[in-house]
């Protein structure tokens, strides 16, 4: 034999999951959030509508980690109309059990039962969805005091209204609940009402029994307030008793007075003695707080030397990794210096994209009109909402000069969003500092560089969109003249201009000049800067709206190349858009000979359907290397002015 439960039944529950592929778990009457606590192993998504709000907020509390269940406060029939668009397809086991309850702070005292309302509510029942219903007694005969009977529905009603919703479906009540299952589990649901339910005239015995019980527990509180009575008697001849004691106890204090004036005496004297005693402890107090306050200016000195030594480490990490690429130039400049003029010339003709380090380290000159060029000129109309996203890993050196640098182009509509992968390293610190001009900012562990873009990119609703990785910099005037461009240029999708080299100190180390774009190049090699990149949102969700999350290295060559097969226009502008930095631990330089190599090799074979030697590779973009040498050679000239 089964038993009645006062909760959800979860054998039942565990036995309509056996057979059928059930997916979602849909309640109303949430309660404290019992009943989803009991039901989680068997379902992927749960909804719960709660009419009182503070049953609502005590649930929803409950459930606030875990993003698979919504708590929703309302009327029961109004949030399942509005749920159910989620449900089609699915199959969702229906626990109806929002009707009133004579208990404290809970909703529907002026509408004790929406039970009609919250069947019509369920518009469509899948072959694989059962409707359970609670408190089956409370609708089997007109339910008793407290309830108001005539606001609940009988049960013709109910069985009418179910009926309407499937032809493949019985009803069938279990214990204290209606279940409105599939007819094809008819048998398996027989047998477990077989093998479970109850036998409603025992308990009916049960109840008659306690009755009497009760009679029983009655005649005894009689007793007990008779033994009462005569407990009151016997207290009145104790407090007499007591009056006695206490005058006695009266005679005993005047005794203990006489004693203590002995005491005190007695005290006196051996204060006079702790004294002495006190102040000969108090000097010795006082040399062990001189000695420990010596040995704190000890531990200070100790800690300030380690600081020292740890700085001074630090300092020659940065000074030997200098020397290495000092070393580096001063044999190249040796090696060029040792060849023929024929070598040199040859030399003098090679590309310089790719190539990270030009000359040694000087200070980035900026032309005065990129300084001026914010302030120069406007465009018809309003300017374009530009939407930035800063991907960020323990960047904390550089990442404070990539915000400056975007926040002093004092563009009046930029949309900048930076979404940190969890660092520890102080870059939190830092964007704390800026979270009051920061559209979003997080800092949360993420799925890599790409992963991180997509979440950032998510909350941009720009017209204009880039990233910028968190060790680079834009130039001053690079969003107006870019907004410019594109509000004057409607036809263009991308564009993009000249890099600047720049080592960890924001020294300028070199400079890329690039052609003008070339569609076919982009198939076998891609120069494109990355930091200087800006395009449309348009072409954007056209190309796909999102990053690749399977690149590590060449994301940006990958959306270059979809841009491209998505129809777009690009245009390489006649400027200097953004600085690139190199320093010892960036990812270009430590990982481009690994997943790097690998992932141009895949977009390659993307392009062509085979893979490609370097010999092709290198026959196809002669011509374009070719235009960069002598546009490079013209601009190192000052033929050029960028």
């Amino acid at each position: 034999m089964g038993a009645i439960s006062f909760s959800i039944d979860i054998d039942l529950v565990a036995f309509l999951a056996r057979h059928l592929p059930f997916e979602i778990f849909v309640e109303t009457g949430t309660f404290e959030g019992e009943s989803i606590d009991r039901v989680k192993p068997y379902f992927n998504r749960f909804f719960s509508v709660e009419l009182s709000e503070h049953y609502w907020q005590l649930s929803k509390k409950r459930f606030d980690d875990d993003l698979r269940v919504t708590i929703i406060n309302g009327h029961a029939p109004l949030v399942l109309k509005e749920v159910m668009p989620q449900l089609k397809g699915k199959s969702v086991l229906f626990w109806l059990d929002s009707h009133w309850c004579d208990a404290e702070a809970t909703g529907g005292e002026t509408s004790q039962c929406s039970l009609l309302d919250e069947l019509k509510a369920i518009d469509f029942l899948g072959n694989d969805s059962v409707i359970a219903i609670d408190d089956a007694r409370l609708f089997l005969c007109p339910p008793g005091v407290p309830h108001d009977h005539t606001q609940w529905p009988d049960l013709s009603e109910i069985i009418s209204t179910l009926n309407e919703k499937s032809n493949a479906h019985e009803l069938m009540v279990m214990n204290d609940v209606m279940v409105y299952f599939p007819r094809r589990l008819k048998d398996k649901v027989r047998q477990y009402g077989h093998e479970h339910g109850v036998d409603w005239l025992t308990i009916a015995d049960m109840y008659r029994q306690a009755k009497d019980v009760i009679a029983e527990l009655d005649a005894k509180e009689q007793e007990i307030k008779s033994l009462i009575r005569e407990n009151t008697i016997l207290v009145g001849e104790t407090r007499a008793k007591e009056n006695e004691i206490q005058l006695k106890q009266l005679e005993i204090n005047n005794m203990f007075s006489i004693a203590e004036q002995r005491l005190f005496i007695i005290n006196q004297f051996e204060s006079a003695k702790d004294a002495i005693r006190s102040g000969f402890m108090a000097d010795i107090d006082n040399l062990r707080l001189v000695i420990q306050e010596k040995q704190g200016h000890m531990e200070t000195l100790q800690a300030l030397s380690a600081e020292k030594d740890r700085h001074l480490a630090k300092v020659e990490a940065i000074a030997e990794s200098r020397l290495h690429v000092i070393r580096e130039q001063e044999n190249a400049i040796n090696a060029l210096r040792r060849r023929r003029i024929r070598d040199r010339i040859s030399l003098w003709m090679q590309p310089r994209l790719g190539v990270l380090y030009h000359y040694p380290p000087r200070p980035m000159k900026i032309p005065d009109k990129y300084l001026k060029e914010q302030n120069q000129q406007k465009i018809s109309g309003k300017w374009p909402l530009i939407s930035i996203v800063t991907p960020s890993y323990r960047q904390a050196d550089f990442i404070e000069r990539t915000i400056q640098s975007l926040f002093q182009q004092q563009y009046p509509r930029l949309e900048y969003i930076v979404q940190d992968g969890g660092s520890s390293d102080g870059t939190v610190d830092i964007l704390k500092k800026y979270e009051d001009q920061l559209v979003r900012w997080a800092s949360e562990k993420d799925g890599g560089q790409s992963d991180a873009l997509n979440t950032g990119f998510g909350y941009a609703t720009g017209d204009i969109m880039a990233y910028l990785n968190s060790d680079d910099m834009l130039l001053p005037g690079v969003l107006h003249y870019v907004a410019r461009y594109f509000a004057a240029h409607p036809e263009i999708d991308v564009v993009y201009g000249h890099r600047v080299l720049i080592d960890e100190y924001d020294q300028e180390i070199g400079r890329w000049v690039m052609p003008p774009h070339d569609d076919e190049v982009l198939s076998w090699a891609d120069y494109i800067p990355q930091e200087t990149m800006f395009w449309r949102r348009g072409i954007w969700e056209k190309a796909g709206g999102l990053i690749d999350k399977n690149f590590k290295f060449a994301m940006d060559w990958d959306l270059i190349l979809r841009f491209r097969d998505a129809g777009a226009r690009i245009v390489r502008l006649p400027r200097f858009l953004g600085a690139f930095r190199i320093h010892p631990h960036q990812k270009t330089s430590a990982e481009i000979s690994q997943q790097g190599e690998m992932e141009m090799g895949l977009l390659r074979e993307r392009c062509h359907g085979r893979k490609v030697s370097d010999a092709e590779v290198h026959h196809h973009i002669k011509k374009y290397l070719f235009r960069h040498v002598l546009l490079h050679k013209l601009y190192r000239a000052g033929l050029l002015k960028y």
